[in-house]
């Protein structure tokens, strides 16, 4: 028991709020400077798509050019995942990603993310 919660709801309830994911990625090369990649993100168990990460590297610039969550995953850190996934796999930090462009919901990712890295 954990939390005075049974192991097997303990478990159940952890998987609600934060699935296991496996990432997926590709992307194009245009022309002699520019990279177009992508990243997904997919519930480990089912295979279900949960999010998904655009980004273009131009001259060493690593720019974000779109995150989208699945309405019901938002909240669970998918977000945050795809763009930790993207500085592992550049190997890159934080400070060089420019987000560009962003919505509302996209500033309050990236304001959220600025404080976990320190920015």
């Amino acid at each position: 028991m954990r939390l005075g919660i049974p192991e097997a709801a303990f478990s159940r309830i952890a998987q609600a709020v934060e699935p296991e994911l496996t990432f997926q990625s590709g992307g194009d090369v245009v022309g002699s400077d520019q990279y177009n990649g992508w990243i997904a993100a997919f519930d480990s168990k089912d295979g279900t798509g949960l999010g998904y990460l655009d980004y273009t590297v131009y001259q060493d610039e690593y720019q974000i050019s779109m995150i989208t969550v699945k309405p019901e995953y938002q909240g669970k850190g998918i977000a945050e995942k795809l763009i930790r996934e993207l500085l592992s796999r550049e190997e890159i930090p934080y400070s060089e990603l420019d987000w560009g462009w962003v919505t509302e919901e996209g500033a309050a990712l990236k304001e959220s993310l600025d404080r976990k890295f320190g920015q």
